[in-house]
C-alpha cells in the first residue's frame, strides 16, 4: 500500500512558541553550541548544560499544540482509515506531536522530557528530577544524569533511523512542515523519498529541497507561509489525491 509520511522540523512548533534558539550567527541563547549541546561541553560544565535545559522544560509547560501539529493528527487518523502506513518522523524534542495526539512518531533527535544517565543504562520521564536546580543524579549508580537527546557528534539511534529510512523509501506521499532541510542525516529522507517517486508537499516560509523542485518537479508541491495556514491545505491535498 505505501507510507504516508510527515517531516518535521523546528518551524512547526515556532507558532507555539517555541525557539529555535539557534541565531543567525549560530550561538544558542548566546551559548556556543559546543558548550550546552554537546558531550563535550557536558564534561566540561555539566551544570551550564543542565541550566540551558531545564528552562526549555520549564518553557514547555506554558506550551501548546498548534494547528499544524493538529493537522497531521487529522493525517494520521485518515492515512490508517484509508489502509496506509503512516509515520511521522519529527527532528523536534519538544513532544508536540504526542501532545497533539500523533501516535506513530519517530523523534530522531530525543526526546527533551526524558533523562538518561551517562554510564548505566537508566533514563526516566520522572517529572521532579526537574525541579531539582543541580544536575541530577542517577539514583542506580550516582553518576550525573544528561537530558535524552543527540547532541552535536552523536550519531542518531539507528534502529529508529533505520525505521524512518524504511518509511520514506516506501512512501506515496511525504508531507514536509517546517525544516530548513540542513540537518544532516535526517534531511536526506526527503530526497531518498522523492527519488523513489514520492510526492513532496513542502510546507516552509522559505524554499528548503529547491534541488527537488527542479529535479522532481512533478512530483514537488510547496506552499508557502505558517504551518497553521499551510498544513490544511496541504493535508486537504493529500486527502484528495490518495482517497481511495
Amino acid at each position: 500500500m505505501g507510507y504516508i509520511t510527515v517531516f518535521t522540523g523546528a518551524g512547526v512548533s515556532a507558532e507555539s512558541g517555541v525557539p529555535t534558539f539557534r541565531d543567525n550567527n549560530g550561538l544558542w541563547e548566546n551559548h556556543r553550541v559546543e558548550d550546552v549541546a554537546s558531550p563535550r561541553g557536558f564534561q566540561k560544565d555539566p551544570q551550564l548544560v543542565w541550566n540551558f535545559y531545564k528552562q526549555r522544560y520549564d518553557n514547555l509547560k506554558s506550551i501548546k499544540p498548534n494547528r499544524a501539529h493538529e493537522e497531521l493528527v487529522k493525517l494520521e487518523e485518515w492515512a490508517e482509515k484509508q489502509g496506509y502506513d503512516f509515520l511521522l518522523i519529527t527532528q523536534n524534542i519538544d513532544g508536540l506531536h504526542q501532545q497533539a495526539g500523533s501516535k506513530k512518531v519517530i523523534e530522531l533527535h530525543g526526546d527533551l522530557k526524558r533523562l538518561r544517565c551517562q554510564t548505566c543504562e537508566f533514563t526516566t520521564d520522572e517529572h521532579h528530577y526537574w525541579d531539582i536546580e543541580e544536575v541530577p543524579i542517577c539514583p542506580h549508580c550516582g553518576a550525573k544524569m544528561r537530558v535524552n537527546v543527540v547532541w552535536f557528534g552523536e550519531g542518531l539511534n539507528e534502529q529508529d533511523f533505520k525505521l524512518a529510512e524504511m518509511a520514506a523509501d516506501n512512501s506515496i506521499a511525504m508531507l514536509v512542515v517546517g525544516t530548513s532541510g540542513q540537518v544532516w542525516p535526517a534531511a536526506n529522507l526527503v530526497r531518498n523519498a522523492a527519488s523513489n517517486m514520492a510526492k513532496i508537499y513542502e510546507c516552509n516560509p522559505t524554499p528548503a529541497y529547491l534541488d527537488l523542485r527542479y529535479k522532481f518537479e512533478e512530483l514537488y508541491h510547496c506552499f508557502r507561509g505558517r504551518g497553521s495556514a499551510t498544513v490544511p491545505i496541504a493535508v486537504g491535498q493529500i486527502m484528495s489525491k490518495f482517497s481511495k
